[in-house]
């Protein structure tokens, strides 16, 4: 997949969610999130390393396919 800065990822190993930031050349993306303590933090990660976090709409919420 090709991730586009903004896109959110996790590790397929699992993780927090992360924001992807820069996307280079080299299949390298980085990425950053708040740590627990609220810390900020980033780190490079091998394009084929992450996964798409797919969130659910909100409880109660519609979404714009609801109304077609």
């Amino acid at each position: 997949m090709t991730w586009k800065v903004g896109d959110v990822v996790r590790l397929k190993s699992g993780g927090p969610a992360m924001t992807v930031a820069v996307v280079d050349k080299h299949e390298q993306v980085l990425c950053q999130w708040f740590g627990s303590g609220g810390d900020f933090k980033d780190r490079m990660f091998v394009v084929g390393t992450l996964e798409a976090v797919v969130e659910d709409a909100p409880a109660g919420g519609s979404s714009l396919t609801d109304d077609l």
